[in-house]
C-alpha cells in the first residue's frame, strides 16, 4: 500500500517533491496510486516503486524514472517525451495514447506489456530486454535497439518506422506484420494534448478511496476578506477574475459545511499563485482573516482597500498604507482589469509582499 507520506508530498508539485523525497522512507511506495489529469513535468521518480499505479491524462515529459517499477501499470494519455526510463521494469504494464519520443528505455525490462497507440520516435531502447511485448499501431520511427534482446514472441503489428527501421527489430527476432498499415486517424497529436485545469477535476492523485489534490499552482489567486465584505468585494471581484480567465479561491465557494476550515484554507493558500486582502476597518482583529493575512506573508498580495483611506489604513496596521493596489471604487471589473494586467505584464510596484516594509 502505497506511503501516505509520499502520497501527501507529491500533492506539493514537482517542487516540493523534487526538494523533498529524500526525507521519505525507502523504497518509495506509490503503489496503486491513480494520478489524473496532473501535469508533472520533470519530476523525481527516480527507484520510486509505482507497480499498479493508473495514470490517465498526465504530463510526466523530462520526469526521471530510472530503476523505478512500472509493473501493472496502466497508462492512457500519458506525455514522457524525452523521460529516463533507464532500467526501470515494466511487467504486465499496459500503456495506451502514450508518448515516448526521445525517451531513454536503455536496460528497461520490458515482459508481458503492451503499447498501443503510441509514439517510440527516436526512442532509446538499447540494451532493453523485451519479453512477450506487443506493440501494436505505434510509431517506431528512429529508434535505437542496438544491443536489444527479444524473447518470444514479441508482436508488432501495424508500427510505423523509417525506410528498412523494421528490418532492426526484424534482426532481434520479433514478429512483424507488415500486411496492414498503421492506422493513423486513431493516433493522439501529443503535441496538441493538453491537460485540463477548469474546475476542480484536475491535478488529482486517489488512492485508498480517497482524493488528494495535488496543491502547487492549482489557483491563480486566494481571496482573503472578512465575511461582511463578502457581497459588496470579493464575490464580485472573484467573478470578474474568472471571466479574465483566472482560477480564484474563495471561502464562499470552496468551504462546506463540516469542513476543517484550517485545513481548507490552509490548502487554498498553498494552492494560490497571489493572495489579495480585501483590507477594511472589519478585516483585522477576525481569527480567520488574521490567520489568512500571516499566511499570506510569504506570498505575492494584492492591496485591495475598501472604505479606507491610505491614512487611516496606517492606523489599523503599520506599514501598510503604501501597499494599497487598487480601491474598490473601481468595481469589480475594474478591479480585476487592474490585476490581470499587473500578472500578465508584471508591475512590482502595484504588489509587495505583506510584512516587508522595504520601499
Amino acid at each position: 500500500m502505497a506511503d501516505l507520506d509520499a502520497i501527501r508530498l507529491l500533492t506539493e508539485g514537482v517542487a516540493g517533491w523534487n526538494a523533498g523525497r529524500a526525507g521519505l522512507r525507502r523504497p518509495v511506495d506509490l503503489t496503486h496510486v491513480r494520478i489524473r489529469n496532473a501535469t508533472l513535468p520533470g519530476i523525481d521518480l527516480r527507484d520510486v516503486d509505482l507497480n499498479g499505479a493508473v495514470l490517465e491524462r498526465v504530463d510526466l515529459r523530462g520526469a526521471r524514472l530510472s530503476g523505478a517499477l512500472v509493473n501493472g501499470v496502466t497508462a492512457e494519455d500519458v506525455l514522457l517525451d524525452r523521460s529516463e526510463l533507464a532500467g526501470a521494469e515494466l511487467k504486465g504494464s499496459d500503456f495506451k495514447w502514450v508518448a515516448l519520443r526521445h525517451a531513454s528505455l536503455r536496460g528497461v525490462f520490458a515482459r508481458q506489456s503492451r503499447i498501443r497507440f503510441s509514439s517510440l520516435r527516436a526512442a532509446d531502447l538499447s540494451r532493453a530486454t523485451l519479453d512477450g511485448v506487443h506493440v501494436y499501431n505505434s510509431d517506431l520511427t528512429d529508434a535505437v535497439v542496438a544491443g536489444a534482446v527479444v524473447v518470444p514472441p514479441v508482436f508488432l503489428r501495424r508500427v510505423a518506422a523509417e525506410p528498412g527501421g523494421l528490418d532492426r527489430f526484424r534482426a532481434l527476432g520479433c514478429d512483424i506484420e507488415e500486411a496492414y498499415r498503421p492506422l493513423e486517424h486513431e493516433w493522439h497529436d501529443f503535441d496538441g494534448l493538453r491537460i485540463a485545469t477548469d474546475g476542480e477535476d484536475h491535478d488529482l492523485v486517489e488512492h485508498d478511496s480517497r482524493v488528494f489534490p495535488i496543491s502547487a499552482g492549482r489557483y491563480d489567486f486566494f481571496v482573503s476578506h472578512a465575511s461582511a465584505d463578502t457581497d459588496d468585494v470579493a464575490a464580485p471581484l472573484a467573478a470578474a477574475l474568472r471571466a479574465e480567465g483566472f482560477r480564484v479561491w474563495i471561502d464562499q465557494r470552496f468551504v462546506a459545511p463540516r469542513d476543517d476550515l484550517a485545513t481548507v484554507i490552509g490548502f487554498g493558500i498553498r494552492s494560490s499563485r497571489y493572495g489579495i486582502v480585501v483590507l477594511s476597518e472589519r478585516y483585522f482583529g477576525r481569527r480567520w482573516t488574521e490567520l489568512e493575512y500571516e499566511a499570506l506573508a510569504r506570498a505575492e498580495v494584492f492591496l485591495v482597500l475598501h472604505g479606507v483611506s491610505p491614512e487611516k489604513l496606517e492606523e489599523i496596521r503599520p506599514g501598510l498604507s503604501d501597499r494599497v493596489a487598487v480601491s474598490s471604487a473601481l468595481g469589480a471589473g475594474g478591479m480585476a482589469r487592474v490585476i490581470a494586467e499587473s500578472v500578465r505584464r508584471p508591475r512590482h510596484h502595484l504588489f509587495g509582499r505583506l510584512g516587508d516594509d522595504r520601499p
